[in-house]
């Protein structure tokens, strides 16, 4: 059955009668409390989170914090992700939050690796400079540079004249100075995770495409994202090997 605009200002009524009272009304079988209680103010306050790069330091936080009597025990190591590992505790508050002590990220050049352009084309110069700056050394990144330094760009022009007809003939395309094998995809190893770790590696497609601007390279992962899985499997292994027993180590 519907409530009704005159059951509804009823209870309104009821309400206004007996505020500030621990009564119970009664309308059309329901039973309502008129009055109810909320807690004022905001949720508990919580410390800001100790910020470190790397997982050395996170360690030595936590060897200190659990060999002393200090009030944030219990604690749990949480890794969020390749790139980020939080201290957490227990909840607690009225609110039940969850604290937060520290929170380890990678160092800004791993940083910088994760944001590089893949999916899309660069020009050549830049995809050399990213490959040696923010890529591991490996074979198939040194037969990448040799490919990308072998490129030329090919535009030609022949012209025919015999004097009463006259044609032209263009060329463009892009050519390999020298012959480089080139397997597709290849094996790279991008600095993805943090420093202290064998970064993960994993398959990418090669592709290059002459532009108005002249030739361009493109990297597709071609993982489907393993290799988040494989870096926070072994983040989480390299913890539970440094950090005292009795830590529990969630990835």
């Amino acid at each position: 059955m519907d409530m009704t605009k005159d059951a509804i200002d009823r209870i309104a009524e009821l309400a206004r009668q007996a505020a500030g009272a621990d009564a119970e009304v009664q309308v059309e079988g329901q039973i309502y409390r008129p009055v109810v209680l909320h807690r004022v103010g905001s949720p508990d306050p919580m410390p800001a989170p100790l910020e470190v790069r790397g997982l050395a330091p996170l360690v030595v936080y936590v060897e200190r914090v659990s060999q002393g009597d200090h009030p944030w025990t219990p604690i749990t190591v949480h890794v969020e992700s390749p790139t980020v590992v939080s201290v957490i505790g227990p909840l607690s508050g009225y609110h039940q939050q969850r604290p937060v002590y520290a929170r380890a990220s990678c160092p800004p050049r791993m940083e910088r690796a994760t944001e590089f352009g893949f999916g899309r084309y660069l020009d050549v110069e830049t995809m050399v400079i990213a490959l040696q700056a923010l890529f591991v050394p490996t074979e198939d990144r040194a037969r990448v540079l040799a490919v990308l330094g072998n490129l030329r760009d090919e535009a030609s022009t022949t012209v025919a004249d015999d004097g009463t007809t006259q044609t032209v003939a263009v060329k463009a395309g892009i050519a390999l100075a020298g012959t480089a094998p080139l397997p597709n995809p290849v094996h790279l190893s991008p600095y993805r995770t943090f420093p202290e770790l064998e970064q993960p590696v994993g398959p990418f497609v090669l592709r290059l495409k002459r532009g108005p601007g002249g030739v361009t390279v493109g990297l597709w992962e071609a993982d489907g994202g393993a290799w988040q899985a494989s870096a926070m499997a072994a983040i989480e292994a390299y913890l539970r090997t440094l950090l005292p027993e009795g830590i529990e180590v969630l990835a």
